[in-house]
């Protein structure tokens, strides 16, 4: 059974110790809420693409490199 995005998204973060807390998704415009286990930081981030369109692991890990590196700044 294929897995949705927001479930490979969440197994992918956790590998780097990031929380997925939330997906919000608008006409034009996605937002992904993420926490640093960590720190416990929460950050708000507005992936480049729509996740809806991510069809590949490496689109999926460069979104994670994204978020990860939005989050450390």
């Amino acid at each position: 059974m294929p897995k949705t995005i927001s479930v490979l998204l969440r197994r992918e973060l956790l590998k780097r110790d990031v929380e997925l807390l939330d997906i919000y998704r608008f006409k034009d415009r996605e937002f992904v809420r993420v926490k640093d286990r960590v720190a416990g930081r929460v950050v708000l981030y507005a992936p480049k693409i729509r996740l809806s369109s991510v069809t590949s692991r490496e689109d999926l890990a460069r979104i994670v490199d994204e978020i990860a590196s939005a989050l450390r700044k």
